[in-house]
């Protein structure tokens, strides 16, 4: 099950999304998968965007797979959970390529 595709405070797609309730900080690339490393600023708290490209009506595109908020966390965290999604390390049920 995938949750939500859009922004909880503007309603565009996430990857469309300027709110300014969270930063981009870093993002990690491998094989398909995609994690952005992110600061929320209204709970100011660092987490995780998750993305994979799939097979979607016949087109390779980038697919939301799962947000993930870390409080009592740092920035270092954040990364590291990053680094081990884009490697295989951490998976989701929603993600269908298989690395490592």
């Amino acid at each position: 099950m995938y949750l939500a595709m859009e922004c909880e405070k503007c309603g565009k797609p996430r990857y469309d999304c300027v709110c300014n309730h969270k930063e981009e900080y870093h993002t990690y690339m491998r094989e398909g998968r995609a994690a952005k490393v992110i600061r929320y600023h209204d709970d100011n708290i660092w987490g995780c965007e998750y993305y994979e490209n799939q097979l979607v009506d016949g087109m390779q595109q980038r697919v939301f797979i799962a947000e993930e908020k870390y409080p009592n966390h740092n920035e270092h965290w954040a990364e590291d959970c990053a680094d081990n999604y884009v490697f295989g390390i951490k998976n989701f049920e929603e993600n269908q390529t298989q690395t490592g």
